[in-house]
């Protein structure tokens, strides 16, 4: 599949629609000049900004119209920086740095959307071995929220912990944990961790006005969900994203033989009844019979997510992932 990628310049920061992101330089490294990859993204660069910019200088990215409508921001975004260490510009003392910054808008109208964890701490190490968590605090471009939009995470052990926006203070406060014995202040949202390839629920009071944003450093490694075990009279239910930046079919997940008929798939939608998918041995497939046909063609929005109700043991299930050529 191939991926819209843009190449940005940036030195100290890139604006998505007035919101800024840090970006820190090396260390003792003084930060220069940048420059774009002139080999790659030959038609699409131009779209944003292409060339040298000074040091200091930011670039804009829009993610909304005036109407607050989508202006298809989705993408990954290359931004390569040039360090001189000794400030002195040569042939043999620049040292590259590139990041791949990704952007992905969820057009959901639901109150409480399943919303997927597709990247990494943005600043992060590009290296995988090195990338760093998402916070929940990096987690939603803020600057389309509003006040009281919430971000709430389900953990092992019946933990329930949420977050709520702000706007006025333009920060996250740390709303409240839940457990089966109490409820008690929630950590700070600039220190809980969300997992790559985890999913957490958005909730919105006005979720039709406009879309919400993903934001992160992207990472290409290969990850598997862990389905939780459960059985027929207590069934287990494990949060499955969809990570890519375009919808994926169900069974574009590789699933093994691991499912069974008794297993159920429910997808979130506008109707307020979860879609739901069971297993046919025969095809391997996931789908629903509909006038004696078997359908197979169950797809999960970007950047959204679906239950997985379990009635058997635990396996993992590798995601997919938006590969960057």
């Amino acid at each position: 599949m191939k991926t819209k990628i843009l190449a940005l310049i940036l030195c100290i920061c890139v604006l998505f629609s007035c919101a800024s992101t840090a970006f820190a330089a090396e260390t003792g490294a003084e930060l220069l000049k940048i420059y774009d990859d002139d080999m790659l993204f030959e038609q699409e660069k131009d779209a944003v900004f292409a060339g040298y910019a000074p040091a200091g200088s930011t670039v804009s990215v829009l993610l909304l119209d005036s109407d607050n409508k989508s202006v298809g921001a989705s993408g990954f975004y290359r931004i390569t920086t040039l360090i001189i260490p000794d400030g002195e510009l040569s042939v043999t003392n620049e040292i590259p740095s590139t990041n791949i910054i990704g952007v992905l808008e969820v057009a959901s109208t639901l109150t409480n959307t399943l919303a997927a964890v597709p990247w990494v701490e943005l600043a992060s190490d590009p290296d995988a071995s090195k990338a760093q968590p998402m916070k929940v605090s990096g987690y939603l471009h803020t600057a389309h929220l509003e006040n009281d939009d919430s971000v709430q995470v389900a953990d092992a052990g019946h933990i329930y912990r949420k977050w709520n926006w702000n706007k006025g203070q333009k920060q996250w406060s740390g709303a409240i944990t839940v457990t089966r014995n109490a409820v008690e202040t929630a950590p700070l949202a600039n220190e809980h961790e969300l997992s790559r390839n985890s999913a957490v629920w958005v909730t919105r009071d006005d979720p039709a006005a406009k879309p919400f944003f993903l934001i992160g450093q992207y990472s290409s490694e290969t990850q598997k969900l862990k389905i939780e075990a459960g059985t027929e009279a207590n069934p287990v239910c494990t949060l499955v994203p969809n990570p890519c930046l375009t919808a994926t079919k169900v069974n574009a997940y590789n699933w093994g033989d691991a499912p069974h008929e008794k297993d159920i798939i429910r997808i979130p939608n506008e109707k307020k009844v979860p879609h739901n998918l069971t297993w046919n041995e025969e095809t391997k497939t996931w789908g629903r019979w509909v006038k004696q046909e078997w359908k197979d063609d169950a797809v999960i929005p970007a950047g959204t997510g679906f239950w997985y109700m379990r009635r058997g043991e635990a396996f993992e299930v590798a995601l997919p992932v938006t590969q960057v050529d």
